[in-house]
């Protein structure tokens, strides 16, 4: 106990004798919750140091309901890894308040599953993140969302930083959490022999597409199938689907909302269900063509049925505009902000481009100094002559980046990957700034 940075004279070592005379390891699982939490205060020392060190098992809902600080007692007993914890996360940006709730969470979910808190996995940290969510929902007095969304931001930062210090191998994604079993959850609801078809189709197609668009393209299959097992569950494979289930599927999407805010009332955009019916057509076609066990009875979407889109001229800035839009870009106190922008207006690379950026991107030739831009949507690698104003940017970029990162990728913000829509945010602020909006 003394190693946990706690008294163990005489007091303390009565108060811990009494604990195990009276409840004990064995006794404390046997004991409801309630009882639990009705514990004296004196014993939540004691009851808090055998979960640190792995004598005790702890459940989410007694540490949401009881409000043990577990952390506290780790930072102690853990105090070298506690250490290198806390200077990765701040060298990934994450303020010290943020960086102690982050550790109390990880405590948490350490102590659930008896394991030290640089041993925990990413399985064991994203099973610890739910648990903790329902017992908040469960228990938390009065604020049971408030305090679901705490453990839910905690546990995106915690990925990040575990990632980053190599105790765990799982790059960080942008959601915070994995969704493959959600995915596979729903594949599960839908017919085997629909679902063993669209699912070989999805292999063939990962074989000659890029990951990005076979995403996509599940995503579309998967609501698809889901729609038919709710609304007409005798459709068992694609031999059974027909015209009117296409048409009924059309309907559907004209009048789904979408996920967050949208600039077309909440609901899809032409180009978003144009997009759905062109993945469908494509699947229905190619099944048809390569043959085998299940494939449609005959011709179900057609051209028509993408609903015919605007083509509308691009907007060009002319030059009073393109240096408004400069002028606010380095007037602006984000340092991603003013590269981004810098960087597309310099050199008219695509956003997706920018993001997959390496950290070696800048190469010289000569005496002069180039952007190699990679391998991306337009399946070509380029070079790209550097402005002297946007190399001092990427420098400054550079000698900010956390050193901490295990990444190739230039463009990270609080160890995660900075993504498309943080571009379209960059230049949708600058625009608005520089007067460029509409």
């Amino acid at each position: 106990m003394q190693e946990a940075g706690m008294f163990a004279g005489r007091p303390t070592i009565s108060v811990a004798r009494m604990f195990f005379t009276r409840v004990g390891v064995a006794g404390w699982g046997e004991l409801s919750l309630a009882e639990q939490c009705a514990q004296p205060h004196k014993n939540r020392r004691v009851i808090g140091w055998l979960m640190v060190t792995g004598r005790l098992a702890a459940t989410a809902e007694y540490l949401v309901a009881a409000r043990l600080n577990v952390g506290d007692m780790a930072s102690r007993h853990h105090e070298g890894f506690f250490s290198r914890f806390c200077d990765v996360a701040a060298e990934l940006g994450f303020a010290p308040k943020a960086v102690q709730l982050q550790w109390s969470t990880l405590v948490k979910i350490a102590v659930m599953h008896q394991v030290n808190p640089d041993q925990i996995t990413s399985a064991q940290l994203g099973a610890g993140r739910q648990a903790l969510i329902e017992a908040s929902l469960r228990h938390a007095r009065g604020e049971a969302q408030r305090a679901a969304a705490v453990v839910t931001k905690d546990v995106f930062g915690i990925e990040a930083t575990l990632f980053h210090l190599g105790i765990t191998d799982d790059p960080p994604t942008k959601s915070g959490h994995d969704k493959a079993a959600e995915r596979s959850v729903q594949w599960a609801g839908v017919a085997p022999q629909l679902a063993g078809t669209l699912l070989g189709y999805l292999d063939q197609v990962a074989v000659s597409l890029r990951p990005s668009t076979v995403v996509g393209i599940e995503a579309v299959l998967r609501e698809f199938t889901c729609f038919l097992s709710r609304q007409v569950p005798e459709v068992t494979s694609v031999a059974d689907i027909r015209r009117a289930h296409i048409e009924a599927y059309k309907r559907h999407l004209s009048n789904r909302m979408t996920v967050g805010s949208s600039r077309h009332g909440g609901k899809l955009s032409k180009v978003s269900i144009a997009g759905h019916v062109s993945a469908l057509r494509t699947c229905f076609e190619r099944l048809g063509e390569w043959g085998g066990d299940d494939v449609p009875a005959s011709m179900l979407v057609f051209s028509g049925d993408s609903p015919i889109l605007d083509q509308p001229l691009p907007r060009f800035l002319d030059d009073a505009a393109a240096a408004k839009l400069l002028v606010a870009a380095r007037a602006d106190p984000d340092p991603f902000v003013r590269l981004a922008v810098e960087l597309l207006a310099r050199t008219g690379m695509r956003k997706g481009e920018l993001i997959d950026l390496a950290v070696d991107a800048v190469v010289q030739i000569g005496s002069s100094y180039w952007l190699h831009v990679p391998v991306g949507k337009l399946h070509n690698d380029r070079y790209i002559p550097l402005h002297p104003q946007l190399k001092e940017l990427l420098d400054d970029w550079i000698a900010r980046r956390p050193t901490a990162l295990r990444s190739k990728f230039l463009f990270f913000e609080r160890g995660r990957r900075i993504t498309a829509s943080r571009v379209d945010h960059a230049v949708a602020k600058v625009a608005a700034a520089a007067g460029l909006e509409g």
